[in-house]
């Protein structure tokens, strides 16, 4: 039989599970496998995402870190880098978002403190209420400029940029039906490249961003 200090049993009785009302700082620090969001005080945990989102997001990364770091305009992370949103009492963790240098100090070691620039989210079966509803009103809410969404069921993308009144509508496309942003001049992406049978491999896309600044 193991005995347990006062101190063991305390400290094991202040252990938070992800059913409990947590802070968000309680949030950083809980073991949750798969993915996970702070949204006003539970843990919001979903389903584990396919294997065309996954790479979707991978190929998305790449070729916006790769812009952003020829262009020096900012930083990119991957999904467990959460947002903070205290006015909102939310924790989100966007498939991908984007902060400019000029937010740079909003970067803590753990999460973003505020909105990102760019938040991207990458629709799924279990996911479609969630990113054109919920996740549309709360960044608009926050004041994130840009909300990129990509559909893999519908095959379709779009960038809503938030207007002068603080809502968001459709950023308009290029003439030849290009993808564009109003935060990041030059870049340019043909939405097609993303709905085919194999996204482009890894070693094309510094190509892609080359023409994209040679345009």
């Amino acid at each position: 039989m193991v005995v347990q200090t006062p101190q063991e049993m305390e400290k094991q009785q202040s252990i938070k599970t992800p059913s409990d009302y947590v802070t968000f700082e309680e949030f950083l620090t809980l073991d949750i496998e798969g993915r996970a969001e702070w949204v006003d005080g539970k843990v919001e945990e979903h389903i584990s995402v396919t294997w065309g989102h996954n790479d979707l997001i991978g190929f998305l990364y790449v070729l916006l870190k790769i812009f952003l770091q020829r262009k020096k305009l900012g930083v990119i992370a991957l999904p467990g880098y959460p947002m903070k949103l205290p006015e909102l009492k939310r924790g989100r963790e966007p498939d991908l978002l984007v902060v400019l240098h000029t937010h740079r100090e909003r970067l803590k070691p753990t999460f973003l403190d505020g909105a990102a620039d760019i938040c991207i989210e990458i629709v799924s079966e279990e996911s479609v209420k969630r990113d054109y509803e919920t996740k549309f009103k709360e960044y608009q809410a926050a004041g994130v400029p840009e909300y990129w969404i990509f559909d893999t069921i519908r095959q379709d993308a779009i960038i809503h940029v938030l207007n002068d009144k603080g809502k968001y509508q459709v950023y308009s496309r290029g003439a030849d039906g290009r993808l564009l942003s109003s935060l990041l001049p030059e870049f340019s992406l043909d939405p097609a490249l993303l709905w085919q049978d194999e996204l482009p491999n890894l070693e094309t896309i510094p190509a892609l961003v080359t023409a994209m600044l040679a345009a």
